[in-house]
């Protein structure tokens, strides 16, 4: 949502009134950023919902511990052993991919694959939902970013995507794999998704990276992402965000849940 309001008006309460003109009139309203003047507004009415959350993987933990302040031979042989430890725990008790689940990297977006999974999400979600050509640009063609495309398959049937690019993570930090969206088909969301991470993984590991993280308000995800070995990062104010969502539509029995990954999308100048 876009309120633009003249000079004359600011402040005058007008930015209320039209907010809660558009929450009678939509199911779902998105606040995105605010001015001086209507910050207040913004906090009012979104910051009591709940913030989207961040899981991180820490993929070399000698440079975590050095981010930390640990003096550099020490870090160096804890982070050898945390490691060490880090990998027997995440092939020993780490779920692994169902059989029959092929990950393959894609490199265009195709609406064959891509409407079917779209239709195949669950009921009662609300998401984002681009079309192939959107989702092509924002992948492919965006000046400011270009991601990588993983699709998962199971039966000749594309059941769930994962788009992931590589970041500076900081001085000193080393790369990172960022995962900015995904996708998964009603009935096949954690076996799809583990599938993915761990192919993903797989693949920031042999590009030295130094972690894996993302944010994201996604129902049921964050079980799946723990499992794999993610921890739940520490809150930051880049993560405040907020979703109001009015009370159920005629012939609806409950409200839809909200699933939006990575919302980092104005750092690539996308939505």
């Amino acid at each position: 949502m876009d309120l633009q309001l003249a000079p004359g008006l600011e402040g005058a309460g007008g930015g209320a009134w039209m907010n809660q003109a558009m929450f009678r009139q939509a199911p779902v309203t998105l606040a995105v950023g605010a001015n001086a003047q209507s910050i207040g507004l913004v906090r009012r009415l979104f910051a009591p919902l709940p913030p989207r959350s961040y899981c991180v993987l820490p993929l070399d933990a000698g440079m975590f511990l050095r981010r930390r302040g640990f003096p550099m031979q020490a870090s160096a042989v804890a982070g050898m052993a945390v490691n060490a430890g880090w990998k027997l725990r995440n092939s020993v008790f780490a779920p692994r991919a169902p059989v029959g689940i092929q990950v393959e990297e894609a490199a265009s977006v195709d609406s064959g694959w891509l409407e079917p999974l779209h239709a195949a999400l669950p009921d009662r979600m609300a998401c984002v939902v681009p079309s192939a050509e959107q989702l092509q640009w924002r992948l492919f063609g965006n000046p400011r970013a270009r991601y990588r495309l993983y699709l998962a398959h199971q039966d000749d049937r594309c059941i769930g995507y994962l788009a992931a690019r590589r970041t500076q993570s900081g001085s000193n930090a080393g790369d990172a794999l960022h995962i900015i969206d995904w996708k998964l088909a009603a009935g096949s969301e954690t076996a799809a998704l583990t599938a993915l991470l761990r192919h993903v993984v797989n693949a920031a590991q042999r590009q030295g990276c130094s972690k894996v993280y993302t944010t994201a308000l996604a129902p049921r995800s964050a079980t799946v992402f723990k499992s794999q070995g993610f921890l739940r990062g520490r809150a930051d104010a880049r993560l405040l965000m907020g979703l109001l969502a009015t009370l159920p539509l005629p012939g609806m029995e409950q409200a839809s849940a909200w699933h939006l990954t990575d919302l980092s999308f104005d750092s690539d100048g996308y939505f």
